[in-house]
């Protein structure tokens, strides 16, 4: 098998070619849809190329955020080293998306091209790890290297995680790159590859999670070399502890920003790994235990149910490369005197180490930065195999060639076939990858800029929403939990749009019932569309009212089913609010029914209801300048209430600090004044409780 160096270098730029266009080949419709975590990593990549400051939050659920800035608030800035958002992510990846966007647009085909390039710099990557591990014996390392990228092509991981707008695929292209540097500047010595190494090793942690388990991996050969160094494989000691302390160096100043932001929230150290865990089935040592078989399994038995990420239960590596695995673990085991192949196994295990604690093992995810050195290992298997081939019958060298190249093309086409065509057909497929709401996008994209466009129930795969909407100049649509009894009604003189989504089986009818004047635009399997025109009377409340708390909200109406109740009855009121200004505080409404003293409270609080604006799910802080609302609260009569006069009165209050609203209007309740304009609650109506 050997190999004169212009074919050598013809095979490579191949096999480039081959995994380019496996990575681009329908990129633009494969994945279908619009994954959320693309979407939200394209909203970053666009706000950095526009110089937008972060950190940035696109989804309503992050609430985690308050927390974790209750201590250290927020600091803006247009060059974040760690992006909050979406659990927090590293941002180089992020960073280099802002240039394709800056070329080709905000969308996800934009950062799927860039993952696609990764994944080719990743079968570089293993190329020139290999050719470093075994430099000793050029004409070996050629051959390894080449039959280490060829099997790198057709990884199935790396070939999913090439097309995906993630993170992920550039962990394995700069760590294989960072080992390269890192093993060179260990055999040559030389300055400048132990600050390249350096460099490199800081600039990975800006890459993905498991990225911190990288040190490990190059304190490993480093130790050894120091311990016991071989004749013509290695530096001499004094030199090798200088050149590491260089890199170290190197590594801890390009790192000390991403180290000093996780100082400041250490928060977000394990935030995203802690969401992961949380979904496992089961906790504490023995899961670990049984996790260490399942990704063992992974690799060569069964894989990683999650079909984003895999095809549901296919291994990690396909039948030709598990045979060749274990030819390789083998070998190396044989051979593990010559350090590079105890490296080699010490380096799988150890980034296989995140998919053993994530909780759901395996994850191809978390265990992505294994895979190059298992590359590594099948191609030692075939070489092994290849070597033991022509060493048993000499005259048959160039079948035993041959019959490795069928082998890889075999394994290469079982990676094509089992992605293009078995995942491409996977049932569901479209709407795993969030399809359905890029659909809804896509319909707020063409409607008129001016409208204001709410959504129901409350969505968690906001992002895709925003990126499939596309270029504008609208605002963004807000969600709301219809169920919770709110319903925004848009502002007076513009057009409001109501999308309702599976989930909310309420508000169409009370859509129906508040805006006569509206109109269904869409009604299909996914959604819903109800327009009320711009001169639709946005309220017709039965009483109206004018009632000012701090020039924030306003009262101007509620309605009531009757004035006349019993003991032990519910009585509902509707209140309809409008925003006097934007908030961005979160304020607690209350509603109180109050009559002679209660003997048990000593007050004369009979009954009440007090919660935020659709139970928290559209809190003020998200309210906007003129929007009106309408939210309905339901107070529980004791039963043993006495007859009478009662009033109803309402009011808000900060919900942290219980402090009420002042009220700051004239005081007027339509057209009579009110004696209690000066305090902090609006009174609203009497009510007549009757004898049971």
């Amino acid at each position: 098998m050997k190999t004169p160096l212009r074919w050598h270098t013809l095979a490579m730029m191949l096999l480039l070619l081959l995994a380019f266009g496996m990575r681009l080949y329908r990129l633009d419709d494969l994945p279908p849809g619009l994954f959320h975590d693309e979407a939200y990593n394209t909203l970053d990549a666009q706000a950095l190329a526009e110089g937008l400051p972060h950190p940035r939050f696109y989804d309503s659920w992050e609430v985690y955020a308050r927390t974790i800035h209750t201590d250290w608030p927020p600091v803006a800035t247009r060059f974040p080293v760690f992006l909050e958002g979406n659990y927090g992510r590293e941002a180089l990846f992020h960073y280099l998306g802002a240039f394709v966007v800056a070329l080709v647009g905000p969308t996800v085909w934009a950062l799927r091209l860039l993952a696609a390039w990764m994944g080719v710099l990743a079968v570089l990557a293993t190329y020139l790890v290999a050719r470093e591990l075994f430099g000793d014996e050029p004409e070996r390392a050629g051959r390894l290297a080449i039959l280490a990228a060829a099997v790198t092509v057709g990884i199935y991981s790396l070939l999913g995680f090439s097309r995906l707008g993630l993170r992920i695929i550039t962990l394995v292209a700069l760590a294989g790159l960072t080992v390269a540097l890192w093993w060179r500047a260990g055999r040559t010595g030389r300055w400048r590859w132990w600050a390249l190494a350096g460099l490199m090793l800081g600039l990975t942690q800006y890459t993905y999670i498991p990225s911190r388990l990288l040190p490990l991996i190059v304190a490993f050969p480093t130790l050894a070399w120091i311990v016991r160094r071989p004749r013509k494989r290695t530096a001499k000691p004094p030199r090798l502890v200088r050149g590491a302390l260089l890199a170290l160096l190197v590594a801890s100043v390009v790192a000390a920003p991403l180290v000093a932001f996780f100082i400041r929230y250490p928060a977000y150290l394990t935030l995203r790994a802690k969401v992961i865990a949380a979904d496992a089935p089961e906790h504490g040592l023995a899961m670990m235990i049984a996790n260490v078989g399942r990704v063992l399994l992974g690799l060569v038995w069964r894989g990683d149910p999650n079909p984003i990420l895999n095809l549901p239960g296919r291994p990690s590596l396909d039948v030709v490369q598990s045979i060749f695995f274990v030819v390789g673990v083998i070998v190396c085991l044989r051979r593990a005197r010559r350090f590079v192949y105890p490296f080699l196994l010490f380096w799988a295990a150890v980034m296989h180490v995140p998919s053993i604690l994530s909780g759901v093992a395996p994850t191809f995810g978390r265990s992505i930065g294994g895979a190059l050195p298992v590359a590594i290992i099948v191609a030692i298997g075939m070489e092994a195999a290849w070597t033991s081939s022509v060493a048993r019958w000499p005259r048959r060298r160039s079948w035993a060639t041959v019959a490795v190249l069928i082998a890889l093309v075999f394994s290469i086409g079982l990676t094509a076939r089992d992605y293009f065509i078995v995942w491409a057909e996977w049932p569901g497929l479209p709407q795993i990858f969030h399809e359905e709401m890029a659909t809804v996008g896509r319909y707020i994209g063409q409607l008129p800029d001016e409208a204001v466009v709410y959504m129901t129930p409350t969505q968690k795969y906001y992002a895709t929403l925003l990126i499939a909407m596309g270029p504008g100049e609208r605002d963004r649509p807000r969600d709301f939990y219809g169920p919770a009894g709110l319903l925004p009604a848009g502002e007076p003189g513009r057009e409001a749009v109501y999308l309702i989504l599976e989930g909310d089986e309420t508000t169409a009818d009370l859509l129906e019932e508040t805006f006569p004047d509206g109109q269904w635009d869409v009604r299909n399997a996914v959604f819903s569309a109800w327009r009320v025109p711009p001169t639709a009377n946005r309220v017709r409340p039965r009483h109206t009212t004018h009632a000012d708390f701090a020039d924030r909200i306003r009262l101007i109406g509620f309605d009531l089913p009757s004035t006349q109740v019993c003991p032990g009855d519910v009585l509902s009121v509707r209140l309809v609010w409008q925003a006097l200004a934007a908030m961005d505080k979160r304020y607690t409404a209350f509603v109180h029914l109050l009559g002679p003293e209660n003997p048990t409270s000593g007050t004369p609080l009979w009954a009440q209801d007090d919660h935020e604006p659709g139970h928290a799910t559209y809190s003020t802080d998200r309210w906007f300048a003129g929007e009106v609302l309408m939210d309905t609260f339901h107070l529980q009569i004791p039963a043993d209430a006495p007859p009478g006069e009662y009033t109803l009165s309402t009011g808000f209050y900060d919900r942290e600090t219980f402090a009420r609203l002042p009220r700051s209007d004239e005081g007027h309740y339509g057209t009579t004044p009110r004696s209690d304009a000066a305090g902090d609650t609006a009174t609203m109506i009497t009510i007549t409780l009757e004898a049971p």
